[in-house]
């Protein structure tokens, strides 16, 4: 699966960022991905079920349906924790934009994540 251009710019510039293939379910993550995950480089298997492990419990239903939203508007933002090997937990903000076939449905999601943790302790 290729990269866009936006991600790979952004990946050169040290962005975590991501693709997922819609069809097939495959999450493809930058280095920098991945080390924001708390995952050593190379070792994120590229699953969702991977992906979803790490995310907090209380915000695996807004993504699913910030998901189902982005495929019909055709960009995703979502704000959510993950919960890291350690058992700390971080607060991420998560952008993509959605690709689609010539049939109009659905094909690749590309994106970045962004750390927000110390603004979200900030607000309390």
């Amino acid at each position: 699966m290729a990269v866009s251009q936006s991600s790979t710019s952004q990946s050169s510039a040290g962005m975590p960022v991501w693709e997922l293939n819609i069809v097939t379910g495959e999450n493809k993550w930058s280095a920098e991905t991945e080390a924001l995950y708390g995952f050593a480089p190379g070792t994120y298997d590229s699953t969702l079920e991977t992906f979803f492990n790490r995310v907090h419990p209380d915000d695996r239903e807004i993504i699913k349906r910030k998901d189902e939203e982005a495929f019909q508007t055709g960009n995703f933002e979502a704000e959510f924790r993950i919960i890291l090997p350690d058992g700390a937990i971080r607060w991420l903000a998560a952008e993509a934009e959605v690709f689609y076939d010539e049939l109009g449905n659905p094909i690749r999601m590309s994106g970045v994540d962004r750390d927000i943790t110390e603004q979200k302790q900030s607000q309390t």
